[in-house]
């Protein structure tokens, strides 16, 4: 394969994408990608791969970044996603319910938890004053009194919190495994849908691809292998 230099390669790339609007079925958008549907105008793909992209890798990019007309690779692309839609909608739907159950839980245990603090912090602020009312008449005897009132506030505050957070942590906990427990299957389903979809693309994308782009270094994962020493 013979690169051209990186603006020669970027002009010829932004050439071959003249029309080609998002939507369209491209190849090595992505160097561990062969062909994919276009996410994003090509000129936003073809300035990050100059930007941000490092410079030994740019020429070798923009060189294999190209619109296919392939129609097997169309074709494999669009029984994947039917393939996926499905399985996506119903572990949306599995999450939904779940997410709203786990979200209403735990604002319950958030909304007992401030209760909790609310009252634990009155409780405080009332021994608080009585014990400063007490102080006025022996300072030395009331300030004994007003730090020991204090203290056993503290006391009383830090039970309480403890315990609305433990309430608020086993609620929180629970919620979680309910939405765990819903989410599962479907992500179980969903998984299993996807990788079933994306071998059967796979499989009709290679030959075309092999076609389409002979002197590729695509070595299955990557355009960039790594060479055996």
């Amino acid at each position: 394969m013979i690169l051209l230099s990186i603006p020669e390669e970027a002009a010829l790339c932004r050439a071959a994408f003249t029309g080609v609007k998002v939507g369209a079925m491209v190849r090595h958008c992505h160097h561990e990608q062969l062909a994919e549907p276009l996410t994003q105008p090509p000129e936003a793909r073809i300035a990050y791969i100059l930007s941000g992209k490092p410079i030994e890798e740019q020429a070798l990019r923009l060189h294999l970044f190209r619109p296919t007309r392939s129609a097997a690779v169309k074709a494999a692309w669009a029984t994947y996603d039917a393939a996926v839609k499905p399985a996506q909608a119903t572990y949306d739907a599995a999450v939904k319910p779940a997410q709203a159950t786990y979200d209403a839980a735990v604002k319950a245990a958030w909304a007992t938890y401030s209760a909790a603090i609310e009252a634990a912090w009155a409780t405080r602020s009332a021994a608080i004053e009585a014990a400063w009312a007490t102080r006025s008449a022996a300072i030395e005897a009331a300030w004994a009194t007003r730090s020991a009132a204090v203290k056993a506030a503290w006391a009383t505050y830090d039970a309480a919190i403890e315990a609305a957070w433990a309430t608020r942590s086993a609620a929180v906990k629970a919620a979680w495994a309910t939405y765990d427990a819903a989410v599962k299957p479907a992500q179980a389903t969903y998984d299993a849908a996807v990788k079933a979809a994306w071998a059967t693309y796979d499989a009709a994308v290679k030959p075309a691809h092999r076609a389409e782009c002979p002197d590729c270094p695509w070595d299955g994962r990557t355009i960039f292998p790594v060479a055996t020493p």
